[in-house]
């Protein structure tokens, strides 16, 4: 049953709230922008900004099939007008109006018009309705403050250690249980949690040759991909709010979707045995998409296909989790513009003046999200594209020492997704014989990409402007 409520306060609010309970589709009408958005943030209902008296107002709010019309606006002849349009014109079969005046009821009642002068009689009022015999149920009429109460979670410095000190204490164990010494099981935890990469093997985790190991492995690279804040809500088995996480959805997203391919274009006709099959695909998709590095393989071989290896540089560039250890673009940012997407064609289907708040899950509470965010995200994805599109032609425009022609294409855009992404998974760029300006700018590329890019520019332009300042302050002194 469709309900439509022309009017603004927290009378609405609540009265709103109790029919989205029990199932109505609302709309609701109202001419102030700060109750549109509260409306549209906490409410499940068709939010209209505008002036309920307009024909142009009400069709976009669906009048056409509405089964009830509530005016409840601060004036009683809108209220009137909104009312007689709903009966008169548009046929809705139910009209109520609530007068401010109580003087003006004997008016509305003379002209057809259902109404109550005052709240407490709301009830009373609609019982006479008796199609409507469930609605004295589903309305509650409060005057009175609605605020929302958000949990939140405060990430300190403390509960980060106690979580981090948990995935190494769990991986040093399970490391030596499956055979790693001491030392290698500490060094691979710390690599492993820091989605570092690092290790004191030529061929990486492919040394020990181990599924266990490797299992190990995947896990702490997932744990070191996790926002703090996802992995605090694991803690506490939120696994409501872990799974409304955007970036959990993203990552398991892009795994789904990678995983199979990599293993079909290169896994299945480059390795024996379903087994070491699956281990590859797994493995490599995960490292390149946590940025951390591990490696059960050698990129060199040229059996590796153009699609696999397109594939992790995707999965590079877009990176692990906010507020992880991971670097690229990462997960949440590639989350919002995807969302951006679908809050744009979702405008475009809206009628003209409805009220939309767009938001995604942040933890246990909903982070809305303005223009201002979302023009902030895309400047930081378009600089990084570009100084990624940069790079890749300085290395493809270089000459490879080893064979005396240019880095292939395929190869500059694998290295440096990899720099920039601080990943440290190669294809055979870097190396001894590497040019100076490429680990030169690779290097520069590994700073940005971990200190996200804005972090260094504000201070270059800070220092800039003190040692103008200093300068100019000498230049002063001197005169």
């Amino acid at each position: 049953m469709k309900v439509i409520i022309a009017g603004s306060g927290i009378t609405v609010y609540f009265l709103a709230k109790r029919f989205i309970s029990k199932g109505y589709t609302l709309s609701i009408i109202s001419g102030d922008q700060d109750d549109c958005d509260y409306y549209s943030r906490y409410l499940k209902a068709l939010v209209i900004k505008g002036d309920s008296t307009d024909p142009e107002i009400l069709a976009q709010a669906d009048v056409h099939s509405a089964h009830i019309l509530i005016g409840m606006t601060s004036r009683d002849q809108d209220n009137l007008a909104v009312c007689q349009l709903a009966k008169l014109y548009y046929k809705v079969p139910r009209i109520l109006a609530v007068v401010n005046d109580p003087d003006n009821e004997e008016v509305f009642l003379k002209l057809g018009i259902k109404a109550v002068s005052s709240c407490n009689f709301l009830i009373q009022s609609l019982d006479s309705l008796t199609v409507l015999d469930e609605i004295k149920q589903q309305i509650s009429v409060v005057e009175g403050k609605g605020y929302l109460i958000k949990p939140h979670v405060i990430t300190s410095a403390r509960i980060v250690m106690i979580l981090y000190l948990g995935y190494l204490i769990y991986g040093f164990i399970a490391y030596l249980i499956f055979g790693m010494n001491p030392f290698d099981a500490l060094l691979h935890c710390f690599t492993a949690i820091s989605t570092g990469g690092f290790g004191n093997y030529g061929t990486s985790i492919g040394y020990f040759n181990s599924p266990p190991i490797e299992i190990i492995t995947i896990t702490l690279m997932i744990l070191g991909n996790l926002n703090f804040l996802t992995a605090y809500l694991m803690t506490k088995q939120k696994w409501y709010y872990v799974f409304r996480n955007g970036e959990v959805k993203i990552f398991a997203l892009l795994l789904a979707i990678a995983i199979p391919l990599v293993y079909l274009f290169t896994a299945a006709s480059l390795y024996s045995g379903l087994g070491k099959q699956l281990r590859i695909a797994v493995f490599e998709t995960v490292s390149a998409l946590t940025t951390t590095g591990f490696s059960l393989t050698n990129y060199n071989n040229p059996l590796w296909s153009d699609a696999s290896i397109l594939i992790l540089i995707l999965l590079m560039l877009v990176g692990g989790g906010a507020c992880s250890t991971a670097g690229g673009l990462k997960q949440y940012r590639v989350y919002l513009m995807l969302k951006s997407i679908f809050w744009q064609i979702r405008k475009s289907i809206l009628p003209r003046n409805a009220v939309t708040s767009n938001y995604v899950w942040e933890g246990e509470q909903k982070e809305y999200v303005n223009d201002s965010k979302l023009l902030s995200t895309s400047n930081f994805v378009v600089l990084y594209m570009f100084t990624y599109a940069l790079g890749v032609l300085i290395i493809a425009g270089s000459i490879d020492p080893a064979t005396g022609m240019h880095y292939s294409l395929r190869n500059a855009m694998f290295e440096f997704a990899s720099s920039l992404g601080t990943v440290g998974l190669s294809v055979g760029v870097t190396s001894l014989s590497t040019p100076t300006h490429i680990i030169w700018l690779q290097t520069a590329a590994m700073l940005l990409g971990r200190l996200e890019f804005f972090v260094v520019f504000i201070a270059l332009a800070k220092g800039w402007r003190d040692i103008g300042k200093a300068f100019g302050s000498l230049f002063k002194g001197s005169r």
